[in-house]
């Protein structure tokens, strides 16, 4: 699922509180910073990592400014259908808020097995931190 001017990045490790480095300090990317124009591609990443990891929506603004939609590299990709776009190095992202924990039950994985009454093993649900952050180009 796309939306026009938002990004979705996935990732792990990163203190999303309000009160955590991130939240106070904010980030600059000191490499190429890659994101997803699918929300649904940043879920499914998110949901494999253990523990889950974050997700960032970036928030690009203006979806006629090139700099700020990134350079689409899907065709050029080994995985085209990641929808992958990059930013150049010295991206900085601003954070703004966490506007939820949305809770996403993921599909039962290949190969589950049903139980002895027919029912299907229960799902793990998972919280992931969605985390509002606006880009900043040099």
């Amino acid at each position: 699922m796309e939306e026009p001017g938002i990004r979705w990045l996935c990732v792990r490790d990163l203190d999303v509180s309000e009160n955590g480095m991130f939240a106070m300090r904010c980030a600059t990317e000191m490499g190429f910073l890659s994101a997803t124009r699918s929300r649904d591609v940043a879920v499914d990443k998110a949901r494999k990592s253990n523990p889950p990891a974050a997700l960032l929506r970036l928030d690009v603004g203006d979806p006629t400014d090139p700099m700020a939609q990134g350079a689409n590299i899907a065709p050029f990709s080994i995985n085209p259908q990641e929808y992958e776009v990059v930013y150049p190095p010295g991206t900085f992202l601003q954070y703004l808020l966490v506007t939820a924990v949305q809770e996403f039950v993921p599909e039962p994985a290949a190969g589950d097995k049903q139980s002895a009454t027919g029912s299907q093993a229960e799902k793990k649900e998972i919280k992931l931190h969605v985390v509002d952050v606006s880009p900043q180009f040099a």
